[in-house]
């Protein structure tokens, strides 16, 4: 029998859906430490527009209204959450700080390495409304020696740090709080989405190889990028599923939540075995509808938007001079990676290997969860694997930033 551990609920806050996540500690086979999912709840999200949140009180009604679903569903008392930033407004940046070894016996300690960390976020401009979240190490040098790891203990004068800075929009980190928070839930830790959903599909050595996440949701594309076991490039584009239906809609003059129906069972992102003469009945989608349309059309409306969206990722790949050189290649979330064929149009836009990203096998209820479980996962995943304190309130006692740090080498 599985010894019962640590429970926590993780919140995932899409453009189109809410979700929430029960999860708890139990060990495996071998006696570790493993993760079990005890429910999952989703519902519609309301009151984002683009991925950017318009209407405090219409979040909180769709976290209040997705909780209580897990609450029925489980049993278990949901108090505390962690949570998954998202969004246009976060933002990185690369910076440099450089320190003397602060200790007579010049060997580097936790705190130089905090303090190098300090000077590096203190070179960077002042921004109005914006918000340090994380600085991510990219590596270190100890005079002018270059290092990966934390060279804590390690011997010098000089400790240099060369930095990946996070920030967000502070006006977007109050409303993201106050909607939690009115929906009767406190925070007890944030941590990126698009990292926690490459905490939930990539491997170690995909990370070590080089390969970009692309996580595409209905108001936001968030991309991270790996090498070497660290992360070179964090970005969210304002562009996603959402977007692909309104052009649907539009194109062939459709109500949106039609348009959003005939985009999940008939497209795909290429033309690939679609015969131009073929049609759609719209009445099989929705009996006021009469009509037909033309699945070639449709399909022409996703390939388009669905190339913008990778040819923006290839700018972000080449300012950083990875364009079509991460080994690993493109690995694809979300609920848009659920469109066909996708995979293949990936590969041809970005010349990578490109794959879906399906998440980690856990235990529990969930049997093979979809890309667009990854964030969701992921949160939990990084919060249990990163030896989270964990309350029996299922919060996290810690904050996004020890988190990450330990996440991060």
């Amino acid at each position: 029998m599985k010894k019962r551990g640590k429970t926590i609920a993780c919140l995932d806050i899409g453009s189109s859906e809410v979700r929430i996540l029960l999860a708890r500690e139990i060990p495996n086979s071998a006696g570790e430490s493993a993760l079990q999912i005890l429910g999952l709840a989703s519902g519609p999200s309301y009151g984002l527009r683009k991925g950017v949140i318009a209407d405090t009180d219409e979040v909180s009604r769709a976290i209040r209204v997705t909780t209580n679903k897990l609450i029925r569903e489980t049993g278990a008392e949901i108090n505390w959450v962690v949570l998954g930033l998202d969004g246009p407004h976060l933002s990185t940046a690369s910076s440099t700080g450089t320190i003397a070894v602060s200790t007579a016996s010049e060997k580097i300690s936790a705190d130089d390495v905090q303090r190098v960390f300090e000077q590096a976020k203190n070179m960077l401009p002042r921004k109005n409304n914006q918000l340090v979240i994380e600085v991510l190490p990219q590596f270190y040098k100890v005079d002018g020696e270059i290092s990966i790891e934390p060279p804590i203990g390690l011997f010098g004068k000089r400790l240099e740090a060369e930095v990946l800075i996070i920030e967000n929009s502070a006006p977007a980190m109050e409303k993201i709080d106050k909607s939690v928070l009115n929906a009767g839930l406190k925070v007890s830790g944030k941590i990126i989405s698009t990292l926690a959903s490459g905490q939930s599909v990539l491997t170690k050595r995909q990370k070590e190889l080089g390969v970009v996440i692309i996580d595409i949701g209905a108001g936001v594309t968030g991309i991270a990028v790996y090498e070497e076991g660290r992360i070179l490039q964090l970005k969210n584009l304002a562009i996603g599923g959402a977007h692909i239906t309104n052009d649907v809609a539009i194109g062939l003059k459709l109500p949106v939540e039609v348009a959003e129906k005939i985009k999940i069972k008939y497209g795909q992102a290429t033309e690939e075995g679609i015969r131009k003469e073929a049609l759609i009945d719209l009445s099989k989608i929705d009996e006021s509808e009469k009509n037909q349309i033309s699945q070639y059309k449709l399909t022409e409306i996703i390939e388009a938007r669905l190339f913008e969206i990778f040819t923006l990722i290839n700018k972000e790949l080449k300012s950083i001079g990875r364009q079509k050189l991460l080994p690993a290649g493109a690995v694809i979330t979300g609920g848009v990676a659920k469109t066909r064929h996708i995979a293949e149009l990936a590969k041809n836009v970005l010349e990578l290997p490109a794959k879906i990203g399906l998440p980690f096998p856990q235990d529990g209820i969930l049997n093979e969860p979809g890309p667009e479980l990854a964030t969701i996962l992921g949160l939990a995943i990084m919060a249990f694997e990163e030896n989270a304190n964990i309350n029996n309130s299922g919060g996290i006692l810690e904050t996004a930033k020890e988190l990450l740090k330990k996440f991060i080498p």
